[in-house]
């Protein structure tokens, strides 16, 4: 309770107990009945209890004050941070520098030192494998609400309609180094889940209809096949593709960046 709204409810108890008090003497200097008496005695006992009400405010304890939650509060927070040092940032660097060097990120676009601070603040304890460093790549780019040059991360298992879908195939697309223009998906998604409908892409004015299956809440079936081949095929760079828990990254590599055969 703040300090205004704390004498307040003293000064309305006091104000309360003046009332009763000037009731209180009214009753009892008035011309004698035995009833007036009792109502004397009554208000007496509530201008009592008024008075002590007040004292009882006056030395309550301040409570304390608690900022409420935002929503930019990490659902994290309550979690103690994950553990690193400097073998473990120096093997992230490593990753990093092996995906700058195959296209998939830019020079300086993600550093390791934000990356293990990213997967510390979930807990997570170094040493960290590909596998948390594409978990570290995905929360990164969901934390800056901006996709990553040449890594799209899919979120799964959330709830699906045609606009998400589009992006998916948007980003596909995009990191494959031949992005779609408004339009070019269509898509007739049926109302029920595990329920077939056909994606259609247009490159350079020819359709591609590609079959798949529709789920409320995971990635339609085939869009990781299918549209993922197709999007291959049609820019200049390859795809890799890793499944996570929470996500699907797809990576793309440039051909300078792919293994001697």
């Amino acid at each position: 309770m703040s300090a205004a709204l704390k004498w307040a409810v003293v000064g309305a108890w006091l104000v309360a107990a003046f009332l009763t008090g000037q009731l209180t003497l009214m009753m009892a200097t008035g011309e004698g009945a035995t009833l007036d008496w009792i109502f004397a005695l009554v208000a007496g006992g509530v201008t009592v209890w008024c008075v002590i009400s007040a004292v009882r405010e006056l030395r309550r304890a301040p409570e304390p004050i608690f900022a409420p939650a935002t929503a930019a509060q990490s659902p994290w927070a309550d979690y103690p941070p994950g553990v690193f040092g400097p073998d473990d940032l120096a093997a992230v660097a490593r990753a990093i520098a092996a995906l700058e060097k195959g296209g998939a990120l830019t020079p300086g676009e993600v550093t390791a030192e934000a990356l293990c601070h990213r997967l510390s603040q979930e807990g997570e304890d170094g040493p960290y494998d590909p596998i948390m460093v594409l978990i570290g790549l995905a929360l990164v780019a969901d934390d800056r609400q901006a996709p990553l040059s040449g890594i799209a991360c899919l979120l799964d298992q959330v709830e699906m309609d045609e606009a998400v879908i589009t992006a998916c195939v948007f980003d596909l697309f995009r990191i494959a180094g031949r992005p779609l223009a408004e339009g070019d998906v269509t898509m007739d998604l049926p109302r029920k889940t595990d329920q077939p409908f056909d994606m259609v892409i247009t490159l350079d004015g020819r359709q591609h209809r590609i079959p798949c299956t529709f789920f409320f809440k995971y990635l339609p079936e085939n869009l990781l096949m299918d549209v993922l081949i197709l999007a291959d095929q049609s820019g200049p760079h390859t795809l890799r593709q890793a499944s996570l828990d929470q996500w699907v990254v797809v990576s793309s590599i440039e051909d300078a960046g792919l293994p001697a055969d």
